[in-house]
């Protein structure tokens, strides 16, 4: 299981499209892998997925929806990933952030990251 960035969906496998929005993967096989249950529990997952649809609702910017979602994460989960913005993206990434209220999900390690002991990637 892996969440889709683009929809906020959960999808099974973190490299195939998602059928929901019919978009491709992120791009970045790393972060494919991160946000799916090989590092993050399927329920953290749905969590997460929470935060990308309310992240959609409020800008239709591709751009600056990918970015703010990490910078969600950055914030409320550093040991997922950490990131540091550029330019005028902290400004219009904290415009969406300031405009949804969410809780902050805990997200666990996946049974397969328990189980193999996965290296955080990122």
């Amino acid at each position: 299981m892996a969440l889709f960035l683009n929809c906020g969906d959960i999808k099974f496998g973190a490299i195939c499209p998602c059928p929901m929005c019919q978009t491709e993967t992120s791009g970045n096989l790393e972060i494919d892998i991160m946000f799916s249950d090989h590092t993050i529990s399927t329920n953290a997952l749905r969590d997460l997925g929470v935060v990308v649809k309310a992240i959609h609702e409020v800008s239709d910017d591709p751009v600056e929806c990918y970015w703010a979602f990490f910078q969600y994460v950055s914030v409320n989960h550093p040991s997922i990933l950490t990131i540091t913005l550029e330019d005028d993206m902290p400004q219009r990434v904290c415009r969406i952030l300031d405009t949804i209220t969410l809780p902050v999900p805990t997200p666990k390690k996946s049974f397969f990251s328990r189980l193999f002991r996965c290296k955080k990637i990122g």
